[in-house]
């Protein structure tokens, strides 16, 4: 084994590493052929480090969150829909914000323009003066 692994350019940490990855495949359950396929179609797509990366993350996500792979994309699109309702949340305060920012100018320019017409003796509870001086 050491002579064939020399002669074909690999050492014994490359075997080693081997063995481990038999030894993760043994216990995922799958079998050699469905890795081997798994990491064919890896190398042959667009962005494969992107690829792994997403992997990656759900395996994360999974094991952080403890959601078995077969729950996974309910709970992301349980996800997706708490963002969207939040989304509009978030739309219909900042509609009413607005709105009650426009309030609170309208109460300020009444209020200027009260200060101005007592500056003059006038006053808004009294319109029928008012018109008549304009």
């Amino acid at each position: 084994m050491a002579v064939y692994s020399k002669k074909e350019g690999f050492g014994l940490s490359h075997i080693a590493s081997s063995i481990r990855q038999t030894n993760y495949i043994e216990k995922l359950g799958a079998n050699q052929d469905q890795i081997e396929s798994f990491i064919a179609n890896l190398a042959e797509s667009p962005e494969p480090e992107k690829m792994i990366d997403v992997a990656d993350q759900v395996a994360q996500l999974s094991r952080c969150e403890s959601i078995p792979l077969a729950e996974l994309e309910g709970h992301v699109k349980q996800k997706n829909e708490e963002k969207q309702r939040l989304e509009e949340e978030i739309q219909r305060a900042g509609a009413i914000l607005l709105s009650k920012n426009v309030d609170i100018e309208m109460i300020g320019e009444f209020k200027q323009l009260k200060e101005h017409l007592s500056k003059h003796n006038l006053s808004l509870e009294d319109p029928t003066r008012l018109l008549s001086i304009l």
